[in-house]
Order: C-alpha cells, then structure tokens, then sequence
C-alpha cells in the first residue's frame, strides 16, 4: 500500500506537478498513523513530499527546464543555508545526548532518531521550494490559489477528524467533560499544541474561501468549512485559541472586506462597519444568553432558525402596510397559539409544528418572485408570527416554565428589530445572501461559545485557573533555564533528548532511557526503567499499542517478564483516540524479582463491556504499561 501510495503521488506529479499544492496540505492532517506503526522517526508525509519531490524533478528533468526557476534571493539564500547549519549543530548535540548515533525504527523521544525526526521537517521543505519556485513562473497567481485552497481543504479533513472524535467520545454538544480534541495529529499523544496551531494557521483561509467563492453553491460549501472550523477551535478547550481567533478573525473580515460580492441585491446595500458589526455581536451574544441557560440547545437551534429567517423578512415586508402589519401580527398571534396548544398534546408536537412552520414560512419569503400574489407579505409575517410562538414552545418544552421568560425576551429584540427593519427608510443590513449567511455563521460561533461558557463548568475552569496556570509555566520556564549548566547549553541551548532525561528521571548524566525496544536472538521485547521521584496515576508512563480486533470483552493479557526488583504492572484495555479513555478494561499484578529469569504472567482484565459502537470501533483500543513502584530498578 504505502509502495502504491508513493507511486501514485510520483506519478501524479509528473503529470500534473500543481496538484501538490493541494494534495499535500489537504491530506496532512489525517496522514499520520504512527499508533499503528509504532513509527515516529519517520512518518507518511515523509514519503509523500519525497514522492512529489521525484515526480516533480523528473519533470523537470523531462521538460529540459531544470534551471527555469528564478533567480534565489541572496538574502533568502542566506538565510536558508544558516538555518540549515543550525539545524545540522542541533541535530549533531542530539546524537551526542542520546550517546551517539544509532538508526533504529521504534526510537521515542530520547533516542538519537528523535534528532532526525525533528530536523528533516525543514529539509522536505526545502526540496520543495525550487518546485513552488518553478510554478509560480509558469502559473502565476494560480500557484497561490491552489495552495490556499490546498489549506482550506487541509482545515476541513482536520476539523472533520475533530468532530468524528467527538461523536464517538463525548457527544456533539458536551462541554462539560474533561476532554480536549486531538483529531488525528498523533504528536498530542503527549499533549501538546498541534491541533491547536494547525487551526490558527488555517483557519484564514477558510475566510479567504468564503471571500473568494465564486457560486452559491461554494459559498455555502465555505461556510459550511467555517463552521466546522469554529467546532473544532471550540472544543481544544485552549484559551489561546480563543483568545487569537478574537483578535484575529476580525482583523482578517476588516482587513479582507472590500474582496466581498453581493450575489444578489435588490436595493441600495448599507455599508456595515465595525461598529455595526459590534453592535450586532452584543445583541446575538444577549439573545444566546438568554435563550440557552433554560432553553437548552433546542432553544438556541429554534433561534436560529428565527435569526436565519429574519434577515430576508425586511425586503418582503416593505411592501406591507402597517394596518395589515398589524393585522398580520393578530392573525399570527390567534393561529400561531391555538397550533401551539394542540402541538402538547402530540409526542414530540412542538418540534414537529416548529418544523412545520419553518418550512411554511421560508419558502413564504419568496413567494413574490415566483408568483405575483399581493397577500403573500402578511401570510408570510402571519406565518412568522407563529413561528416565534412555536419557537417558545420548543425551549419551554425542553426546559420548563423557567425557559420561557429568556425565550420571550430574546423574541422581543428580534420583533423590535424587525419591525424597525421593516418600516426604516433605509435598509439597516445588506439583502444579499453572503452577508445573510456570515452574519448566521457569526451567531453559530457566540451561540458557541456562549454554550461552551453557560453548557459546562470545563471551559470556565480553566479560565478561572489561567493565574495559578501561568505562575506554574513560569516556574516550568526558570527550571529548564537552569538546566543550562554547560557554556556549550548557554551558548547553543539543550538537546532535547537530554533535557527529557533530566526532566523524567530527575537524575542528569546518567544514559538510561524511559523505555527501549531490544532484540536478541531473532526475539523482540520492550525494556521500561522506573522513574526517580514519586508520580500520580495520571502520571504513569504508558506504552500504548493498537489492536486491530473490535471485540467488547472479557480480556486476558499473557506476559513475560523479568525484574530486577519487585514491580506492579498496570494494564489497560481503552476505547480512546490519544489521550482520553472513552471505557477501559482492567488488570494489575505485582511481580517479584526475577533478575535475569524470565517470569510468565497472567492478567485478567476487569470491568464493564466495551461499547463497540460503529463510531468508537474506528478509534484505538489500547495497552498500557504502568510501573506504580518507586524502585530505581528496571524491569522487561
């Protein structure tokens, strides 16, 4: 397969050298499978920037145009090949750290390997800049559009990966669990910020797509990727996320706002400025607010659909007058609370009549486009009417009488709004279907994050943390300043294979490592050392393999083992992706000291059955290693 996978990409370069452009940010996100091969030296990505790189220079080569490109930068060269020396010096003191260089495929983070992991990245790079060099010659500006939308697909396969994490751990709509999203960037199986940094660094360009949509049907397709984008940002639980998106997001609308087309106006649009844009933020976070704490999520998804509708409402009711307004609003009223009172007596009634409505309603707007029927405004202000009335139905069904005093004044600013919509001499907001939808999406993301906030206590936990967090990052930052000891760490800084060490066994100079693959005789077996201080059960060291069987249990582990002291073994059987166990299975065993004998050990596993669910299935099912004793032996 991965033969197949490296041909197919060579190929594809060869023929179409662009496409990588696309090709390789789009499928970043989702090519990492090192928990399935144990491999973290080397990676998929590898092999897919070295396969375009020979198909690319093959073409070249074929073309007779390998020096085509323009001509490099003195500065950039410069700079290139400094970065390239420095990266060569921290890559030669990792492979002195780790006690030399030695290849191996199974290495972790202390190993000399962990040198060549980190140092390639800017060497795949660099082999790929004479290609993009050689397209912007040929291709001009589509180079450029090809990778921003090569990026803007790579946003969507990550955001995607988040949301499937979610639906099969936590539920879409649960904040208040202790679970961060990994997607499925394998680097966090340590924690860390990947997915974190990918969204900051893609997310622009998901606006760049809805700028530049060229149909309704892109536009929509953008939105739909923003949305998703908001979703996954949302549940990292990262407060620099969110505090980099509140600043940069509208930085980017403003700084982007002119590259906007109507795909539709009928009348003068009014320019909203950022103060507008400030005001309409703090009128959808208020009405959020006041809907969600009692209405729940289907309250606030029955005020979208009131907000969604509202926004076309003016340009059909300017052409109504204010005694059938009014007469419209009584009709609506009358109707609107009789269906609403049959609607309880059905299961699931209100629901099914705000549906109804809804679907009445909406086509109702364009009634007057598709035939000339000079009722249609108050049939459809009638209709609407109703519509808010069922739509307080929904939240006080859900969530009781307390809901409904939040609904009604969230119904109220609505109704004012619009009647003063309705009756301005100017417009008050564009009657274009883009701004319509951005301005839905906005309401998405506070409606977000006002349930991230009000749905759990997680969110504001860790707000509520973010002075104790910073002292303790602080303290973090002046321990691993004083383990620059030498005039070579001062001057060249540690490698991290050696401030690993120092940092999980506390004892620096010594060469023993956390865990090693070793081999003898054609055999393999995994070697653990325990740690020097004294650690948490969240602090355990754990191995973790992938199972490839979807089986909910009972569970027997069979071992060997040898100790040079006596050891607990902890072992775990977990539906998780990375680093939250969805339901495990478990066992524990104390072994005594073998030495060099080797011990069989039998583990029965303990606990409720696994799920198994079709979503879960996918994810990984776990083995972990723990070692409880604080003995400064090892064991194998």
């Amino acid at each position: 397969m991965p033969i197949s996978g490296f041909v197919a990409i060579a190929v594809i370069s060869f023929y179409q050298p662009s496409l990588f452009l696309i090709i390789i940010p789009a499928i970043l996100p989702v090519s990492g499978f090192a928990p399935w091969t144990g491999w973290i030296s080397f990676e998929e990505l590898d092999l897919l920037v070295l396969a375009t790189a020979a198909g690319g220079y093959a073409r070249c080569a074929f073309d007779g145009k390998l020096d085509a490109t323009q001509r490099t930068s003195s500065l950039l060269l410069l700079l290139s090949i400094l970065m390239a020396i420095s990266i060569l010096i921290s890559m030669a003191r990792g492979f002195a750290d780790a006690g030399g260089f030695v290849f191996g495929w199974f290495q972790g983070y202390d190993g000399p390997m962990n040198s060549v992991r980190i140092g390639k990245s800017f060497f795949l790079a660099l082999l790929l800049i004479p290609l993009i060099a050689r397209l912007q010659n040929t291709l001009g500006t589509i180079t450029s559009r090809k990778l921003g939308l090569g990026i803007a697909i790579g946003l969507g396969t990550a955001s995607l990966a988040a949301l499937w994490e979610r639906l099969a751990f936590t539920g879409l709509l649960d904040f208040s669990s202790d679970y961060r999203s990994t997607a499925l960037f394998w680097e966090m199986h340590v924690g860390g910020a990947a997915l974190d940094g990918w969204l900051l660094l893609t997310i622009p360009f998901s606006i760049w797509a809805l700028r530049n949509s060229r149909s309704t049907f892109q536009f929509v397709l953008s939105l739909c990727l923003v949305g998703l984008a908001a979703y996954a940002s949302l549940t990292t639980f990262s407060r620099g996320v969110y505090l980099a998106l509140m600043v940069a997001l509208p930085l980017l609308a403003w700084q982007t706002r002119s590259q906007l087309k109507p795909v539709e106006s009928h009348q003068e649009s009014p320019t909203w400025g950022f103060f507008h844009w400030m005001i309409a933020l703090v009128l959808l976070g208020t009405m959020a607010g006041l809907v969600f704490p009692t209405g729940g999520y289907r309250g606030l998804l029955a005020l979208f659909g009131l907000i969604a509708i509202s926004l076309s409402m003016p340009q059909v009711l300017r052409k109504i007058s204010l005694a059938q307004f009014c007469s419209s609003c009584l009709t609506g009223l009358f109707l609107g609370a009789l269906l609403v009172i049959l609607s309880n007596f059905l299961p699931k009634g209100p629901y099914v009549l705000y549906t109804f409505l809804f679907m009445l309603t909406f086509p109702a707007l364009y009634w007057p486009r598709i035939w000339a029927i000079a009722s249609s405004p108050a049939i459809t202000m009638a209709s609407f009417v109703g519509l808010m009335l069922s739509a307080a139905n929904v939240a006080g069904y859900w969530g009781g009488v307390e809901a409904l005093p939040g609904v009604f004044g969230a119904l109220t600013l609505i109704f004012l709004i619009l009647v003063w919509a309705a009756f301005s001499k100017r417009p008050l907001w564009p009657n274009d279907l883009r701004w319509q939808g951005g301005l839905l999406t906005t309401a998405v993301a506070v409606s977000g994050l006002i349930s991230v906030f009000g749905g759990g206590a997680y969110m504001g936990d860790r707000f509520s943390t973010s002075s104790s967090d910073l002292d303790g990052r602080l303290l973090h930052w002046r321990q691993a300043v004083a383990m620059l000891q030498t005039s070579a760490d001062i001057t060249l800084g540690k490698a991290w294979e050696g401030f690993q060490q120092i940092v999980l066994l506390s004892q620096p100079g010594h060469s023993r490592v956390p865990y090693q693959i070793k081999e003898q005789n054609g055999n393999s077996w995994l070697s653990l050392v325990a740690p020097w201080h004294p650690i948490s059960f969240g602090d355990v060291f754990r191995i973790s393999q992938r199972l490839s069987f979807s089986a909910k249990g009972p569970f027997v582990v069979d071992l060997k083992v040898k100790t040079n002291a006596a050891t607990a073994i902890h072992v775990e059987v977990c539906e998780k992706q990375l680093l939250y166990p969805g339901g495990c299975v478990v066992g524990s065993v104390t072994v005594k000291a073998t030495n060099a004998d080797w011990q069989p050990v039998h583990i029965q596993l303990a606990g409720a059955e696994l799920s198994g669910g079709p979503l879960v299935r996918t994810a990984i099912k776990d083995v972990f290693f723990g070692d409880f004793e604080r003995e400064r032996g090892c064991y194998s």
